[in-house]
């Protein structure tokens, strides 16, 4: 409740209202979201299809869920929400999505347009270990 309120503080046009588990569950197992590429993605003006989404959500769909990495991907649903949120909230959200896109989006895109699967895997999750790191406090 209290995200829920800053948040709309902060952007009174982009309303979201907040669900309970049940509610949550479902949209988590969908699995249309790749919550933190999607908000860098959309704060630069991309589409929701663009080729770098459709990259990581390919990835994300397919090699990675072969690989049974599903502890993986649902541990990631659980965080990226709100780290995402943190980032809007208590960070200047340009500085950060600039430094996601050239510290770990970039090349993450790079290693998947290059087959190389594994190397994308390790710097999104250590993208997501160092955001855990600067918003756990």
């Amino acid at each position: 409740e209290t995200l829920h309120k800053l948040w709309l503080e902060k952007f009174p046009k982009d309303v979201w209202y907040p669900g309970d588990y049940e509610v949550l569950e479902k949209g988590y197992k969908k699995r249309k979201l790749c919550y933190i590429t999607t908000a860098t993605c959309r704060y630069e003006g991309k589409a929701d299809d663009c080729a770098e989404l459709t990259a990581f959500r390919g990835f994300r769909d397919g090699w990675l869920t072969e690989q049974g990495d599903t502890a993986l991907i649902e541990e990631y649903y659980d965080k990226a929400p709100g780290l995402v949120a943190c980032l809007e909230l208590c960070d200047e959200a340009e500085p950060g999505y600039r430094r996601i896109r050239e510290d770990y989006l970039l090349p993450c895109y790079r290693a998947l347009q290059q087959g190389d699967n594994e190397a994308c895997r390790s710097r999104y999750i250590q993208m997501v270990k160092d955001l855990e790191t600067k918003y756990s406090h």
